[in-house]
């Protein structure tokens, strides 16, 4: 069994800023962070999770080092358990930088693997990982100036491929049927086409 952490990339990255036209964007992107930091840690709490993931969510920010800090400590935990990390790097993906990882069973059987990594996932990484990837501030200012550059392009490919588009769709929802689309039809993939994932704008 192999596992990797880059977990449903298309549908947290399509969670855009809402409402960044009001007031100055910079104060925009820290309220919609800051109230998402604020989520993050109360799920946390009621969820049980280690202390180390809720000290982190405390702060008034996620950095980096905290973010990978919280990965690595997942990982431990499935080391300490029996499972393998087979590969880890650090990838540019959506616009941040992100811990990516393939795991082994081990010496565990194959569905026992699986319960220890999402355990080991949930105690110490998960809601750490979920806020790294979808709202710090630069997260949510790289994916509005995403959205106004693919927006078009994105558009444009999915009326090439005849897919039924709405005339005001947001671009969350176009990044949505585009990913639903290309699981439809493998070969016409929009999110590719246009760099999605890889946009560095």
């Amino acid at each position: 069994m192999r596992q990797r952490a880059v977990w449903a990339v298309v549908v947290l990255a399509a969670a855009l800023c809402v409402g960044c036209a009001d007031g100055s964007e910079e104060s925009s992107y820290d309220e919609t962070s800051a109230k998402a930091l604020a989520g993050a840690l109360a799920s946390a709490r009621s969820a049980g999770v280690d202390a180390t993931q809720v000290e982190v969510l405390s702060g008034d920010e996620v950095t980096f080092a905290q973010y990978r800090a919280a990965v690595d400590r997942a990982l431990g935990c499935m080391q300490e358990a029996g499972m393998e990390v087979v590969e880890q790097d650090v990838t540019r993906w959506n616009g941040r930088d992100l811990v990516t990882y393939a795991v082994g069973s081990g010496a565990l059987p194959e569905d026992q693997g699986v319960t220890v990594q999402d355990d080991c996932y949930e105690r110490y990484a998960r809601y750490v990982d979920e806020f790294w990837q979808t709202s710090t501030p630069d997260g949510l200012a790289y994916e509005e100036r995403r959205a106004s550059a693919l927006r078009a392009p994105l558009v444009q490919c999915l009326d090439a491929y005849a897919a039924d588009v709405p005339e005001k769709a947001s671009f969350r929802e176009l990044v949505v049927l585009a990913s639903d689309h290309a699981q439809a039809q493998p070969d016409q993939d929009c999110l590719d086409d246009v760099g999605y994932a890889t946009w560095d704008g």
